[in-house]
């Protein structure tokens, strides 16, 4: 009996262990939210991944633009397609649906031990005990479980009344919440040995409970997809609607006009009749194209006409490795026009427009390649790419008039790029700074930038010497011709010069040599080199400091009291200088107030050029001012200077302290500086109408001695201040 009641205890045992255990791992399962997927590659439009430089990529760079290069050889391509990004997997089972499911399946393992064990006679004290603790873990079981359900049903509802995906993320979280709740409350109510419906108790507080928490977090969402590609705005084409421009209210400008279709015109412009109109609306023929004869850069470009259309040529043959070009079309009648590298069916297909990105229709169609589209057969060779110069590469155009008609098949315009060995040396095309830049006084050392046509060592020196004998290699060259050092898409060395001499022109002898990848150390690698056997001379002029000889505020040195009659007065700033960069002190000014981090330039009345003299006017209100005044000139010598003053607002009439006679004059003493006028007949006579007294100080004004006349006297101070209805005084001259 004892080995029969032990064997059921270790059976109900196991199972209450079971329940456990599937409680456990339901809710470690539900729990886990979301899990991100983390892709090895990152996807760019058009779903190519972003896996390094391979050789067909790079094979055609020789014929591509600077934008293709980065744009499709960077991974920065653009694409108008959409796709579906990736977003968060949710898991089958959340954490309510777990906790519910748990619960009631861990309920009714303990009842089914709980039978089990009466089945197989465990009876008397012990079968009592272990039948009733597993009869009550199994009924906090089933509360668990009939609170969570209870959430769960709540979720389901708010799903199937339409929840947005936003606000079901909401309701996981209230749902625990409001299951948690109701487990708590049938928790307590089987503790406190309540018979009752307790599982559908705590069904129904979590219900409720996980409400009130989702209608506190409820949110209004939308979720719409828009699909956005930038491209400049173009109107419609041709010019149906370019009647419905005249109907503005206001009437059609040229501007307008044109955004109601491609062929809209306005006529009569600046006229009460100017109307906008369809130009040439029965013009149904395409653009013809001719080669643009005087967009090629020198006399050694040219065009041989093909059947499909022109070569450019070099010198009759090839074009030459790592020099930029600009060619063109034109056509004989405005035309918007596109380009591509590969024959395109239609215009709509081409990805690049002329004219430098240029939308407008006109007659001259221009494309300008850089050097970087050149490689020579070395560069190409030394990357080890698949790709031969010397065969024939082609351009195709595309055209359309403004009334959208498209030319029918693309004008070629086709070259090749000089296969023979590089013997041209580089060329250096520009630096920073740049030539004949001013340099700031005591500056003796400065970073230098060189910008070659080609990958190249370079080296600088005080004299002009051969490449090799330069005491200043410089650092960070391009290597080869896909190494750019400098934005957008250049060629290059840094370094650093020094030896700079204030007040002198400074001169640097720059050489470079080609094809820096080739092994120094090998005798007949070098001798494939080619360096300058000219120097680059970068001239450099060194400055004197420039000096800030005075600042005035109003024609007023510093210190100064500035008083007028209106809440805000006009002050004007002037700011002298000498010396400097140009030696003549031409420099630009600014100011900053002591209550305003931000300085603000000197307007100099609308002039932009560098001046000795810049003058700059604003209002300010009264107060006490202290201004900071900066110029600085060409090479960046400042100088600065500080200035105070006070504004003060006078609305005070001038008072006159005394009248008396003196010397045969009525004479009048005012308080302060004035000018003063009288009438005979009151005082509401304008100031320009009175008669003006005689004053040699503006302090005594004086009138002639006149009898038996009343003079009604008005002062006006140098703020414009006088009594408009009011004297000043009225005095009448008597005999004694």
């Amino acid at each position: 009996m004892v080995k029969k009641g032990k064997g059921v205890l270790i059976a109900l045992t196991q199972i209450f262990i079971l329940t456990i255990a599937i409680v456990a791992f339901s809710f470690i399962a539900g729990s886990q939210f979301v899990s991100a997927d983390s892709p090895s590659l990152r996807t760019i439009p058009g779903g190519r991944s972003a896996d390094p430089y391979t050789t067909q990529q790079i094979k055609a760079l020789s014929q591509m633009s600077a934008e293709e290069i980065y744009g499709k050889y960077n991974n920065m391509e653009v694409s108008s397609e959409s796709q579906e990004i990736p977003g968060p997997r949710k898991n089958v089972i959340d954490g309510t649906t777990a906790l519910a499911v748990g619960g009631i399946s861990a309920s009714l393992l303990l009842n089914y031990g709980i039978k089990k064990a009466v089945d197989a006679g465990f009876k008397g004290v012990t079968g009592f005990l272990a039948s009733n603790f597993a009869a009550t873990v199994g009924m906090y079981f089933n509360v668990v479980g009939a609170a969570f359900a209870g959430a769960q049903l709540a979720k389901l509802i708010l799903n199937i009344a339409g929840a947005s995906v936003r606000n079901m993320q909401l309701a996981d979280n209230a749902a625990m919440i409001g299951g948690g709740i109701g487990a708590i409350v049938g928790t307590i109510l089987v503790a406190g040995g309540s018979t009752g419906p307790v599982g559908w108790i705590a069904a129904g507080v979590a219900l409720v409970a996980t409400f009130i928490f989702q209608a506190f977090g409820h949110q209004k969402y939308s979720r719409e997809v828009f699909t956005y590609e930038a491209k400049l705005w173009q109107p419609v084409k041709g010019g149906e609607d370019c009647e419905k421009c005249n109907d503005l209210k206001y009437g059609c400008s040229e501007y307008q006009c044109h955004t109601f279709g491609t062929a809209c015109v306005l006529i009569n412009p600046d006229t009460e009749d100017a109307l906008c109109h369809w130009e040439n609306k029965d013009d149904i023929e395409p653009p013809k194209i001719s080669p643009m004869e005087d967009s090629l850069l020198t006399g050694e470009y040219a065009y041989v006409d093909q059947e499909e259309g022109v070569k450019l040529t070099y010198r009759g043959g090839c074009l030459p490795a790592f020099k930029g070009v600009t060619f063109g079309i034109q056509t004989d009648k405005p035309s918007q026009c596109f380009y591509d590298l590969d024959r395109k069916e239609s215009i709509g297909e081409m990805t690049r427009s002329t004219n430098f990105g240029s939308s407008a229709y006109v007659e001259t169609h221009k494309v300008a390649m850089s050097n970087i589209n050149f490689p020579s057969q070395f560069a190409i060779d030394d990357l080890g790419l698949n790709f031969e110069n010397g065969k024939e590469q082609n351009i195709y155009f595309m055209c359309e008039s403004v009334n959208g008609v498209p030319i029918t098949k693309p004008y070629v315009l086709s070259f090749c790029v000089d296969d023979s060995p590089d013997l041209t040396a580089p060329e250096i095309t520009d630096s920073t700074p740049v030539q004949g830049a001013y340099i700031t006084a005591g500056v003796q050392s400065m970073d230098l930038a060189i910008v070659t046509d080609e990958p190249a060592d370079c080296s600088w020196d005080f004299n002009d010497v051969a490449y090799e004998n330069m005491a200043n290699p410089m650092r960070n060259c391009s290597q080869n011709f896909l190494d750019y050092r400098f934005p957008p898409y250049k060629y290059g060395c840094l370094g650093t010069i020094n030896g700079l001499k204030d007040d002198f022109e400074n001169k640097y002898y720059i050489r470079c040599k080609d094809k820096p990848s080739l092994n120094l150390s090998d005798t007949d690698q070098e001798e494939k080199r080619v360096a300058n056997e000219e120097s680059y001379v970068l001239k450099l002029q060194g400055t004197k400091a420039l000096v800030l000889d005075k600042v005035t505020i109003n024609g007023q040195n510093t210190g100064a009291l500035l008083k007028d009659s209106t809440d805000s007065i006009s002050v004007t700033f002037e700011a002298i200088t000498s010396q400097g960069a140009e030696k003549n002190g031409n420099a630009k000014c600014r100011f900053k107030s002591s209550t305003d981090p931000v300085a603000y330039e000197f307007l100099n009345e609308g002039e932009l050029d560098y001046t000795s003299t810049n003058i700059h006017t604003t209002n300010l209100f009264a107060g006490d001012y202290s201004y900071e005044m900066t110029c600085c000139d060409l090479a960046n010598n400042c100088d600065s200077k500080q200035i105070t003053f006070t504004i003060e607002t006078d609305t005070q009439v001038p008072l006159v302290a005394r009248a008396y006679k003196d010397e045969g004059s009525m004479k009048v003493v005012t308080t302060e500086y004035a000018n003063c006028f009288y009438g005979t007949d009151g005082c509401t006579f304008a100031m320009e109408d009175g008669v003006p007294m005689t004053t040699y100080d503006n302090i005594d004004h004086t009138t002639p001695w006149d009898e038996d006349i009343d003079k009604y006297i008005k002062c006006e101070d140098r703020y414009g201040n006088y009594p408009t209805a009011d004297c000043s005084i009225i005095v009448r001259a008597h005999k004694k």
